[in-house]
């Protein structure tokens, strides 16, 4: 990783993964430092798996790595609160890691982006509640705008300046 970067230099894909599965803003990325990415908090066991991450394999983009990762930090905060094992958190990021290589080696000429992971997510929660998918559009919107980065936190959680 390359640290000290020219102001308008292009952002590192994993770079920006990484800042977005810490729940950073877009803008801090550029001047952080290295001992900024090794902060790590997270308040349950999922939530924290997602943090630790380091790499996402096959993202090409930094904007749509950034958007996965924070699309991550919100999914496994919501798995958190539903109460799941760590485990689960475990089986959704080796799938999510299969699924991003998987579609890389194809050559779409399409890089993955937060849109995929939430979808992917979606598919275990609908699944999860047995064909009731009555708050499943409510969980997607919420999931798309705390991963574009947009003003609304995820519930519960506070806005950082």
């Amino acid at each position: 990783m390359m640290w000290g970067r020219v102001k308008d230099a292009p952002i590192d894909p994993q770079l920006a993964f990484r800042a977005g599965v810490l729940g950073w803003r877009f803008e801090r990325v550029k001047a952080a430092t290295e001992r900024d990415f090794n902060l790590i908090y997270a308040f349950g066991p999922n939530e924290r798996q997602m943090a630790e991450m380091q790499r996402l394999p096959g993202l090409v983009a930094s904007g749509d790595a950034f958007r996965t990762g924070r699309s991550l930090r919100a999914i496994g905060k919501l798995l958190d609160r539903a109460g799941a094992p760590p485990s689960v958190g475990r089986q959704f990021i080796d799938n999510l890691v299969a699924a991003i290589i998987t579609h890389h080696m194809r050559r779409t000429g399409f890089g993955w982006t937060e849109t995929e992971t939430i979808e992917m997510f979606m598919e275990l929660y609908d699944r999860v509640l047995g064909g009731d998918t009555s708050g499943s559009t409510a969980v997607r919107d919420m999931l798309l705008l705390y991963a574009r980065d947009e003003e609304e936190p995820l519930p519960g959680t506070r806005h950082r300046s």
